[in-house]
């Protein structure tokens, strides 16, 4: 299979919606430096290049479809997003139990997959949960590697809380592609390049998201959220964060593991040492960015919670959460929190196997490495 060009890409979008633009360039340096990445350093089979097609050409033909919606109806620049919360807890801190925790609150409203990888039209509240595009996205989120089980864990529901990759995705100026293939040229570029662009275009898209379909709060989650926290404030200037926190060690080889299944379809090769590198590498440069940003930062807009919080106390971590959000549990949300903690107590998928020695990784190195965050936080080892 021929690997795509950024002309090609380009002219295909074009095709697409033909009626529009791309709203600025801004989005071209990610790309181009994304597809030279894959190309030289990624090693994708066929199924690669086709899975990288496919995503490019969706966030390509998403932008242009968001950008032909604010043409048509310009009042939606409007919209106001008033003070998101966003999660920025590392990879299996939580952050997904939070979100669907919190998506019973009626007031609030998270980013759910199907309107992050098809937010056009613009979706209306009386079809949030039975739009037509929720089973298309959910074939489009098949992912052959992983078990019905190990899919279970992590619950990647079309109607789910989905992370803001999809949207900074829109720029190309997103985490998603490294959980894609092995691309350390695009992790070096993403991590020194102004990420301030890809999160105008998320508030764009969520203005659009909730034009038809208010909300009272927007909940956000992401762990790459960690590296960008100076562009969130400057374009999102009331956000507020809650960080939740847990073992590295456990956070690294579980994403470790759930690349290697989701992904490992698209590569010619393995190389699960470097997997293990890569992702160590990652999660440190995300804590240590979060710390640094937090040492001169308002520190009434972040809370902070361990994973053992929401697992033993969930309802009291919640009341914590909302009475520093000065927010009020509603008898709907209440009803909504209990009934989602009985239906689904940790471990009721069973558990998530993995061994940091697959990974190439050593587990007493791994905790001197992280001890600056695990010592700052009070973070307990886990067995």
């Amino acid at each position: 299979m021929q690997f795509p060009t950024l002309q090609e890409l380009e002219d295909a979008a074009i095709a697409a919606v033909p009626d529009s633009d791309f709203g600025g360039d801004s989005w071209r340096e990610g790309l181009a430096c994304l597809l030279a990445s894959v190309r030289d350093e990624g090693a994708p089979n066929e199924l690669g290049i086709a899975a990288l097609r496919q995503q490019a050409m969706q966030f390509l033909v998403n932008r242009r479809a968001i950008q032909r919606c604010y043409r048509d109806h310009p009042e939606i620049d409007a919209e106001e997003i008033s003070a998101p919360l966003f999660s920025i807890g590392m990879v299996r801190t939580g952050t997904t139990a939070l979100s669907y925790l919190l998506e019973q609150d009626p007031d609030n409203r998270s980013l759910l997959h199907w309107q992050a990888m098809s937010p056009c039209p613009p979706p209306e509240t009386a079809h949030l949960h039975d739009d037509p595009r929720i089973a298309e996205t959910a074939i489009q989120m098949q992912t052959p590697g992983l078990s019905t089980k190990e899919k279970a864990l992590i619950e990647l529901l079309p109607d789910g809380p989905a992370e803001c990759l999809h949207l900074l995705g829109l720029d190309f100026k997103s985490g998603h592609f490294e959980g894609m293939f092995s691309v350390p040229s695009y992790h070096d570029w993403l991590f020194s390049t102004d990420l301030t662009p890809a999160y105008e275009w998320e508030k764009k898209t969520l203005k659009l998201l909730q034009w038809r379909a208010p909300t009272k709060r927007w909940m956000l989650k992401y762990p790459s959220h960690t590296i960008a926290l100076p562009a969130i404030a400057s374009v999102f200037p009331n956000a507020r964060f809650v960080a939740t926190h847990r073992d590295p060690v456990k956070s690294v080889t579980s994403v470790c593991s759930l690349v290697h299944k989701g992904s490992g379809m698209l590569w010619q090769k393995e190389d699960l040492a470097y997997l293990g590198r890569q992702w160590t590498s990652i999660v440190e440069e995300q804590l240590r960015r979060m710390m640094a940003y937090r040492e001169s930062a308002d520190p009434s807009r972040f809370i902070d919670f361990h994973n053992d919080d929401l697992v033993r106390r969930p309802m009291e971590t919640l009341e914590a959460l909302y009475d520093w959000m000065g927010a009020e549990i509603t008898p709907a949300a209440r009803a909504g929190f209990e009934g989602r903690i009985t239906n689904n107590p940790k471990g009721v998928y069973g558990a998530h196997s993995y061994e940091p020695a697959t990974y190439g990784l050593d587990v007493d190195e791994l905790r001197e490495r992280f001890r600056f965050y695990t010592d700052h936080y009070n973070v307990r080892a886990e067995n």
